[in-house]
């Protein structure tokens, strides 16, 4: 767990990271960017947490070598037992997830790619360290393994869900701290 008193616009640091994300996909491939750019406080560190995003954007844009569209999303969402039985039964590949998360409002940052999608094997081992479908010298299969274990740090669960052919949809959900006002 992080320290309690680190606090960050989940928003606001997304924002702030476009020339760095456009710069990192390339020119072939459109990033579309959806933010409600203030008031999404969290408990984390903004380093790791833009760690999280360029992790997730790489794995996205080296899932399509022709191209396509990258999506990024920061929103709040009300969880409460419902949200998380629907986000489990639309995905069935739900991830970090805590035997039930305290019901609330989160921050969610979603990445969606139009790329190539994971078969059932790929999505097992997602967050598996060393694991990885990229061939020898593309990858490390850390990645997502990182990203598991930030936001397991910050209190927070991940779902994915893909199928071949269709992309890929990465959530990450973040408890939000305070009302949208910067906390004191």
């Amino acid at each position: 767990m992080i320290d309690n008193e680190i606090t960050m616009d989940l928003g606001a640091v997304v924002a702030a990271m476009e020339p760095r994300l456009r710069e990192l996909i390339g020119a072939n491939i459109a990033l579309q960017l959806n933010l409600e750019c203030e008031g999404l406080w969290v408990k984390a560190d903004a380093g790791r947490i833009e760690q999280v995003v360029v992790n997730l954007i790489t794995n996205a844009r080296d899932a399509m070598p022709e191209g396509g569209t990258i999506t990024v999303e920061a929103s709040r969402v009300n969880v409460s037992p419902d949200f998380v039985r629907r986000k489990v039964n639309e995905s069935k590949d739900f991830k970090s997830l805590p035997s039930m998360p305290s019901e609330g409002n989160y921050v969610r940052l979603l990445v969606r790619d139009t790329g190539i999608g994971m078969d059932a094997t790929a999505k097992r081992y997602v967050f598996a360290p060393f694991w990885t479908t990229k061939a020898v010298g593309k990858g490390t299969g850390l990645g997502l393994s990182i990203v598991d274990g930030i936001v397991k740090e910050s209190a927070g669960w991940i779902s994915v869900a893909s199928e071949l052919g269709r992309g890929a949809c990465f959530e990450v959900y973040l408890p939000e701290v305070g009302d949208g006002r910067r906390p004191a």
